[in-house]
């Protein structure tokens, strides 16, 4: 049977459970996971890269390097391309196409920086790096982080 003393036992007990518990996945989950995958190969590739950059010219382990570098760029394209493929609902998800672009336009850049660089300028940039800075922003905001 039915008491208001039943529904309001209920409802107490209801404001107990955990929010992590009652709040649904982010529509962009999976989105989210495959920025992780994204950013951890970008981070290999940087520590690669340095190895390479590190290495004296025209010797064996520069050339090994190189070919090291030249055989894992395919895996840091493939790993942009599922984030790419992967339709955004939030706007960290947005945030996040927007890295992948800026990425794809410069590979050397981390973040997104106030102005792209002056190199870019001619190619027509300015307007994409301008609406990809300030989706990074405003979704850093929202989290109460810095845009990355």
């Amino acid at each position: 049977m039915t008491t208001r003393r039943n529904v309001l036992a209920s409802a107490a007990a209801a404001a107990l459970i955990p929010a992590a518990v009652t709040a649904s996945p982010s529509p962009d989950a999976t989105l989210m996971r495959l920025g992780a995958e994204w950013q951890r190969l970008i981070a290999k590739g940087d520590s690669m890269w340095a190895r390479f950059c590190a290495a004296p010219d025209g010797t064996n382990e520069a050339r090994a390097l190189g070919a090291e570098c030249d055989a894992f760029w395919p895996q840091l394209e493939a790993a942009a391309d599922k984030v790419m493929d992967t339709q955004p609902a939030t706007l960290e998800g947005l945030a996040l196409w927007a890295r992948v672009m800026v990425w794809r336009f410069d590979p050397t850049q981390r973040g997104i920086p106030a102005a792209p660089p002056p190199s870019l300028a001619e190619y027509g940039f300015n307007e994409a790096f301008a609406l990809a800075s300030a989706l990074c922003r405003l979704a850093a905001a929202r989290a109460g982080g810095m845009a990355s």
